[in-house]
């Protein structure tokens, strides 16, 4: 995938860290064309991955490019969003982006840990058209969302703001209550 810096030069640095001082979480939406300044700055990089493996060389293409700009891969975490169970698990696709091969099959290089952080967020056709729904009526609340899905979604909000100082969740005590709250509604 060629760059294309469609983003005038600025001082990512100076940006990223104005906007850490009037928050206390600062999420940054990116795509393949962001400055790489911006993934060299932050704590934590959430690649987002679907069941799509046709999407998998495009990502390890770029993770590639981070990695030959000498950016900290260590800080990557994979979410497979729209997990269904198929043939290829959830296991398989992070194990597929954890490692460039080029198309010629000729180049094999490891970019990411064996151990790396990942997060499955379930598919789920009922949750989809809630979703669809919300974003018509303009409305977004999770109230009829599966379980599943809100234990999902809970877990990485955890992991990106641990509240008070705890490890990321994984099945801890409380944790009913502790989503419960995240799904509220204000």
């Amino acid at each position: 995938v060629p760059r294309t810096e469609r983003i005038p030069k600025f001082d990512v640095y100076k940006i990223i860290e104005n906007v850490k001082r009037e928050n206390s979480v600062v999420l940054i939406d990116c795509d393949f064309v962001t400055s790489q300044e911006v993934f060299r700055y932050v704590q934590t990089i959430y690649v987002v991955q679907d069941m799509d493996i046709l999407n998998v060389l495009p990502i390890t293409m770029f993770l590639k490019e981070l990695k030959s700009n000498e950016i900290d891969l260590s800080k990557v975490s994979v979410i497979v969003n729209k997990h269904l169970k198929m043939s290829i698990s959830a296991t398989k696709l992070i194990e597929m982006l954890t490692f460039y091969v080029n198309p010629e099959v000729s180049v094999f290089e490891e970019l990411l840990p064996k151990n790396i952080r990942r997060f499955i967020v379930p598919f789920d056709e009922q949750n989809y058209l809630r979703y669809m729904e919300n974003l018509c009526s303009r409305k977004m609340n999770f109230s009829g969302f599966s379980d599943e899905f809100k234990q999902a979604i809970a877990i990485i909000v955890q992991d990106i703001f641990p509240i008070g100082g705890a490890k990321p969740m994984h099945r801890q005590q409380g944790e009913e209550s502790f989503i419960k709250s995240i799904f509220k509604k204000r």
